[in-house]
């Protein structure tokens, strides 16, 4: 009888140390997986040009699954205008208001937008526009804006996003 308690005792912690242990483990320890991190909508530019020109890429990082995105890239229109819009590799199907292609000296922001019938789980750059440096041009900020409604996953679940778009380029 006391060999059997004894046995017991022993087998009664090893269960509570295991579980202890699991728990310590799953609970404290960061979740590797892109889903548990929130999504990012991130603007960046690189250097001006000899030419006056800048690159500005906006790109998406720890998609949990979009289906719908629409954004605004902003700038200050007396200093630059859109010249170009590249589309990423994975993020052909955005329409922009740059499409119909020809000059854009009046275009007061860059707007894209993507629509699937599933979800998109892809990160990567969605679209890199170059800017032109107007005559009296001296540095150029650029931000994104968006309505929370304007992005939403194939269940029309508005999916929150976090922006990250403090661009400021100086010309040389």
């Amino acid at each position: 009888m006391k060999k059997n308690v004894k046995t017991i005792i022993i087998i009664g912690a090893a269960i509570v140390f295991a579980a202890a242990a699991w728990s310590a483990y799953f609970l404290m320890t960061p979740s590797s997986g892109a889903a548990s991190q929130k999504p990012v909508l991130r603007a960046a530019a690189g250097a001006f040009d000899k030419n006056g020109q800048v690159d500005v890429t906006v790109s998406i990082e720890n998609n949990p699954g979009i289906a719908g995105m629409n954004f605004q890239l902003h700038f200050d229109g007396t200093q630059f205008a859109p010249s170009a819009i590249k589309k990423g590799e994975h993020f052909q199907s955005v329409i922009s208001n740059m499409d119909q292609g020809g000059e854009f000296p009046e275009l007061p922001f860059v707007t894209a937008t993507w629509v699937s019938p599933a979800n998109i789980t892809t990160n990567g750059d969605i679209i890199t526009v170059t800017f032109q440096a107007k005559p009296e041009a001296t540095a150029a900020d650029f931000s994104i804006r968006y309505e929370p409604a304007d992005i939403a996953d194939e269940d029309l679940n508005e999916v929150s996003i976090e922006v990250i778009d403090a661009v400021n380029v100086t010309l040389p």
